[in-house]
Parts: structure tokens; C-alpha cells; sequence
């Protein structure tokens, strides 16, 4: 009986049910779409039935964690696929978390404009456990005539190496989602027009902490990163925003980087893409969720603490937006509808 499931197991090899090359196949044909099970299950859980669970309980909006919950599903749906022997999605995926790594750690820079140094060991801990899963998934369809039950041995085997190995900041990952479900936040996660600004300190890039909250002092505060597209097409704007702020007075725009990059990276950044001028700072991850930053570009808009806009994404009017609720703020002009 047990010889004749393996025979029937779907995907598994042909003559995977006789000899020991047979026995070797049947079980590397089970680590490994168990394997793919745990890896995609685990991910796709975090980021679809865990961010579905912070939505219901307000902690996240359902427009900013959307296109997350969408790949958190699409990831379980591709390892309850694969479990039952069918690969293609897994595949896929393993192909774009592979090219995807590989292209962020060698364009990146040049897109960004930013240096970033990795190891060595670093980059294949990354890459190994995608491009294992894409290894034994197409070796899979080699013949047993032309060495295919031994491929995909030796890829299964990887596999489940490449696996292991990633297991503790799996393990890490997992915990900390379970745990950001089991005990609520300690802190509002986001706050809204009309409420006060939460108690944060922003960092220039001379390492000095300040407070936007000088009395009758209007502060437009934009949260960006380097890899926003997005954001940076709104740099420029923004910079020109400042420079017609400080003529009129009374008014400061702080451009707040969420990446907590070192003040020479984020020189080098302002400098290559011809933003010199542009006050740029920093701000703690802590400091981050008291105000809520989950979308990017996100925009506040303060006077004595009290937030008069929080204005997420970008528009063509929206930096003219800003600049309206400024000066009704001073004084100095009406608010655009």
C-alpha cells in the first residue's frame, strides 16, 4: 500500500515507487513541498490574515495595507498549491523574489542615489531559499532518463537547507507579528486632522534633535525614502515650497526621511539629485508610529501642535494645497477647498 501511494503522488517522479532512488525521491518529494508550505505559508500569513486582523481592529487602514493583504493571500494560496503538487504560482514567485533581491541589491544604489554596502554572506542568506525553491521546482521536470531524480535531489536538498538556516529570522519575524496581534499597541498608531501632535523629536543632519512646535511657527512636515518614487518626484516641489516659505516667514518645511540613513548619505542623496537647499531630516521608528507614518509620501501641516492637514500620496495640486492652508494659517492668503 504504501508503495502505491508513492506511485500516485502528484508530481513526484516517474518510477519514484520502486528501489531506494525511488524511496530517496518520494521523501525529497515531500520535504520539499512541505518546505514550500511553511516558507510561503508563514510569509502570506504575516501579511494577509495578520494585517486582515490589525484592519478590523483599527490599528491599520484597509487602503494603505490593501496591496499587502493581496500578496499575503496570494502567497498562501501559492503554498497550499504547492503541497498538493502544483507549482507554477510557487514558481513564480520564487523567480520574482529572486530577480527582485538581485536587482535591489544592484540597482538600487543607482536608483536611489545612495551607497549601501552588503556582505557577501549577506546577499546569499537573502538569495539562497528563493533561488533553491526555483532550483528544484524546474528540476523537477527533468527526465529520470537524463538525471532528473538526482537534480532534483540535489536541489531538494538545498532547499531544505536554505530553509533551515532562515528559520531563526523567520522564527524572529513570526514573533514579532504574533505579538504586535496578542497584545495591543501601546501607542496610537496613527493621528489625524484636528488632533495634537504627539511628543517627537525630528534630527537635522548635524545630529541635533528639535521639536516642531514653536509657538505661531507653521510646519509642513513630509515623511519620504529614497526607493519612493513618489516622493521623489515631490522633492523638487517641496524645496520650492521652502523657498517661497521663507520669504513670506513664519513657516518652515522639515523633509523627514523614514530610512534613518546617515546624515552623509542623505547629503550625498540631496547632492546628486540636485536638491541642495532642501532641509532634510530624520526621525526614530518610535517617533514614526506615535504619528502613524504607513503611506508614503505622507504630508502634516502644524501650528502650536495642532494638526491642520495630514495629506497621504501626491497629486498634481497637491504641494499648492499645502501652501494654500499655510498662508490662510498666517494670515496671509484663504485656504483652497
Amino acid at each position: 500500500m504504501v508503495l502505491r501511494e508513492k506511485a500516485v503522488l502528484p508530481g513526484s517522479h516517474a518510477g519514484a515507487s520502486s528501489g531506494g532512488g525511488g524511496s530517496f525521491s518520494f521523501w525529497i518529494e515531500r520535504a520539499g513541498r512541505w518546505t514550500l508550505l511553511l516558507w510561503l505559508g508563514s510569509l502570506g500569513s504575516m501579511l494577509g490574515p495578520g494585517n486582515i486582523i490589525r484592519v478590523v481592529r483599527g490599528e491599520i487602514r484597509l487602503q494603505a495595507s490593501a496591496p499587502m493583504i493581496g500578496i499575503g493571500l496570494l502567497l498562501l494560496a501559492a503554498a497550499m498549491a504547492a503541497l498538493w503538487g502544483r507549482f507554477l504560482l510557487a514558481g513564480l514567485i520564487s523567480a520574482i523574489f529572486v530577480s527582485g533581491t538581485i536587482g535591489s541589491l544592484l540597482l538600487g544604489p543607482k536608483l536611489t542615489g545612495v551607497g549601501m554596502k552588503f556582505s557577501p554572506w549577506s546577499v546569499m542568506i537573502q538569495v539562497a531559499l528563493p533561488l533553491a525553491a526555483l532550483a528544484w521546482i524546474l528540476t523537477r521536470k527533468i527526465p529520470a532518463s537524463r538525471g532528473g531524480r538526482a537534480y532534483a535531489g540535489g536541489a531538494g536538498i538545498l532547499l531544505v537547507a536554505a530553509f533551515l538556516i532562515q528559520i531563526p529570522a523567520m522564527a524572529a519575524g513570526l514573533g514579532q507579528a504574533v505579538g504586535m496581534l496578542i497584545v495591543p499597541p501601546a501607542a496610537p498608531m496613527k493621528v489625524s486632522q484636528g488632533e495634537i501632535l504627539p511628543d517627537v523629536q525630528i534630527k537635522t543632519v548635524d545630529g541635533e534633535w528639535i521639536k516642531p512646535d514653536e509657538p505661531g511657527v507653521v510646519y509642513v512636515i513630509n515623511f519620504w525614502a529614497t526607493w519612493c518614487v513618489p516622493c521623489r518626484h515631490e522633492l523638487p516641489q517641496l524645496l520650492n515650497l521652502d523657498r517661497e516659505l521663507r520669504d513670506v516667514g513664519g513657516a518652515r518645511v522639515m523633509a523627514v526621511n523614514t530610512e534613518e540613513l546617515s546624515a552623509d548619505a542623505l547629503r550625498d542623496f540631496v547632492r546628486k539629485e540636485g536638491l541642495d537647499g532642501l532641509p532634510v531630516f530624520t526621525i526614530r521608528d518610535s517617533d514614526k508610529a506615535l504619528l502613524g507614518v504607513e503611506t508614503i509620501p505622507m504630508t502634516l501641516v502644524v501650528r502650536d501642535r495642532k494638526i491642520l492637514v495630514r495629506s497621504e500620496g501626491v497629486g498634481p495640486n497637491t504641494i499648492e494645497d499645502l501652501k494654500s492652508v499655510v498662508l490662510a494659517s498666517l494670515g496671509k492668503g484663504e485656504a483652497s477647498p
